[in-house]
């Protein structure tokens, strides 16, 4: 299995990058929405693992820009934000699947 990985935190990004190398996957874990975009165009992943509070482009404008690009793979979000300022429903919105972060 293929993910990118998003996060702007290293500690979670060295987490998340580990964990899913031990189970197999070939992964590609970037620090901003944006470099994430130029990696889900090169790496063409099966899944996508993105932080929601980021700096510059946040998790829901980031999911939004995947799907004009008319990229069919799976999304999965982590939470990773404070109570009152997720939007799971937009999320949800966005073809994504939601996952609480350890990180939040």
């Amino acid at each position: 299995m293929k993910i990118v990985a998003v996060d702007d935190n290293a500690d979670a990004r060295a987490f998340i990058d580990r964990v899913l190398q031990l189970h197999g996957a070939k992964v590609v874990s970037v620090d901003s929405a944006a470099k994430a975009i130029e990696a889900v165009l090169q790496f063409r992943p099966d899944i996508v693992l993105c932080d929601l509070m980021m700096p510059e482009m946040d998790g829901y404008a980031f999911l939004r820009q995947i799907r004009a690009l008319g990229n069919e793979m799976a999304s999965a979000v982590p939470g990773g934000c404070p109570d009152g300022v997720c939007r799971r429903g937009e999320s949800l919105e966005n073809g994504a699947c939601w996952i609480s972060s350890p990180y939040g």
